[in-house]
């Protein structure tokens, strides 16, 4: 089993290739001693439109040599992104790549947070379906911050992303044209993996929400208790430690209170938050529910390029 690499890009297809240039010429990196397939299985581009149609091109792009600023011979001008990384990837990376291995593309509207969000995670649970298994790393390095945040908020919430990273580089005017690492100097190019651990999602804060949602007016702080009090997790609670744990928190951002601050009522924001947390895709991702609606569905990436099988 390789590993599948999640990427956004934007109009610097460097930002994807030197991570994929750094794999391949740091193989034995402890990093990646628990990867027990191929360092780079597949690639999957979330990417806009407009990149993706070639309504916008890259400039100019150079094939350097791995850790220097010496041209390969190879250099392109105003080319498709993708087209640049698949031919990146064809002249550099054929040979480590395995049969069936390749390039694939998910388009999103990268100013879009819920659209990118819904995308990201209708990949990752095609691909990690039990049945399928893959090893998933995200790479954060090209692409909006939008795009960023919703790739990481996936990987957060479901803990099936196996690794976060980027490529460091030190100045994008002198270096940013360049598909391979410009310099073997870690002051200038680095590759960096973000440590972190799966989300606790905590339902108690949202089961609040859910029950003054249901109230549909405003409600008293203790009438909202009495209520919760239904579920043992609420029990030992008493009316102080409710605000301060819940109410407190969320006042002036998923609810609004009176003037005394013991009537709540849910806020626009919160119903807003509620409506997202119960859609099937993202209990799907909390495992909350099977994600056969996701999984058994046609894939949600097109295929742009595929190595053939020996």
């Amino acid at each position: 089993m390789g590993v599948i690499h999640l990427a956004s890009v934007g109009k610097r297809p460097g930002a994807v290739t030197s991570a994929l240039s750094y794999f391949q010429h740091n193989k034995d990196n402890e990093a990646f001693s628990d990867v027990k397939g191929a360092l780079i299985e597949s690639v999957i581009l979330f990417t806009s439109f407009e990149i993706f149609d070639g309504a916008v091109s890259v400039q100019e792009c150079l094939n350097n040599q791995y850790g220097s600023i010496n041209q390969t011979g190879l250099s392109w001008k105003n080319i498709n992104v993708i087209t640049a990384v698949k031919k990146f990837i064809e002249t550099e990376l054929i040979d480590i790549i395995p049969g069936k291995g390749g390039l694939s593309v998910c388009v999103v509207n990268p100013n879009d947070y819920n659209d990118c969000f819904k995308k990201i995670a209708e990949v990752v649970l095609y691909l990690s379906h039990q049945r399928v298994g893959k090893h998933i790393w995200a790479n954060l390095t090209g692409g909006t911050n939008i795009l960023n945040s919703a790739l990481m908020e996936v990987a957060f919430l479901s803990g099936r992303i196996a690794k976060l990273y980027y490529t460091f580089l030190s100045d994008v005017e002198d270096y940013g044209n360049y598909l391979q690492p410009p310099s073997q100097d870690s002051t200038i190019f680095d590759w960096r993996e973000i440590p972190f651990v799966k989300t606790n999602f905590d339902a108690n804060y949202y089961k609040v929400l859910e029950t003054l949602a249901e109230k549909k007016d405003w409600c008293e702080d203790l009438e909202c208790l009495s209520k919760l009090k239904k579920m043992s997790t609420f029990n030992n609670l008493d009316l102080q430690d409710f605000r301060r744990r819940y109410l407190n928190r969320m006042d002036g951002r998923e609810i609004v209170r009176n003037d005394y601050g013991h009537k709540n009522k849910i806020s626009e924001y919160g119903l807003k938050i509620l409506k997202h947390i119960q859609t099937p895709l993202f209990k799907s991702l909390l495992h909350w529910e099977n994600t056969e609606e996701f999984t058994e569905q046609p894939s949600p990436f097109k295929v742009v390029w595929q190595k053939p099988k020996s």
